[in-house]
């Protein structure tokens, strides 16, 4: 399980295409993300579901890919 609290936060481009590589690696061995992030690109990159939170609530629980 790997979690990460904006995980592509000051991030440039090609440290964020390492980034996501890395984690793309990590997930096709089985491995679990969890990433609190209000990056939506991050989510639309690595994540097959994402959470929405809202004053302490989830608003959205939604399938990406």
């Amino acid at each position: 399980v790997l979690v990460f609290v904006e995980p592509p936060f000051g991030q440039d481009r090609g440290n964020y295409a390492g980034l996501v590589e890395i984690l793309d690696g990590h997930l096709l061995a089985g491995a679990t993300l969890i990433a609190a992030t209000h990056d939506e690109r991050f989510v639309a990159d690595v994540a097959d579901r994402a959470i929405t939170i809202s004053s302490g609530r989830i608003t959205a629980d939604e399938r990406i890919r």
